[in-house]
């Protein structure tokens, strides 16, 4: 890895999340509830932050959510060996506490 690559890694505590962006969420056929998030038809957005530092994010693919997948987009941009990851419960993240420290935040209490 050269220096500005090393430079663009992340380190210290670093939160991870992501969004759907598009339009409002109407309502299905039959009255159901509108859905949101994860079986949308909008565009996923994947977003890393330092803790008072840089701020990486982007659009990824809807097939990029997986367990393996996000443990390689955390691999190419936190340095695993000097950062603590903090997502939410979203079982795409459970593979990273394998390679390094993770804490997660439960947003249902």
């Amino acid at each position: 890895m050269n220096e500005s690559e090393q430079r663009n890694i992340l380190s210290g505590l670093v939160e991870m999340d992501e969004t759907y962006i598009g339009g409002k969420p109407r309502a299905g056929s039959g009255g159901e509830p509108p859905k949101r998030g994860r079986g949308t038809k909008k565009t996923p957005v994947v977003g890393m932050v330092e803790r008072g530092g840089r701020v990486k994010a982007g659009v990824a693919k809807k097939d990029a959510l997986t367990m393996s997948k996000l443990s390689a987009l955390v691999r190419r941009n936190v340095d695993i060996n000097n950062a603590v990851l903090i997502t939410d419960e979203f079982k795409g993240y459970l593979g990273i506490k394998q390679f390094m420290p993770h804490a997660t935040v439960v947003h249902s209490h």
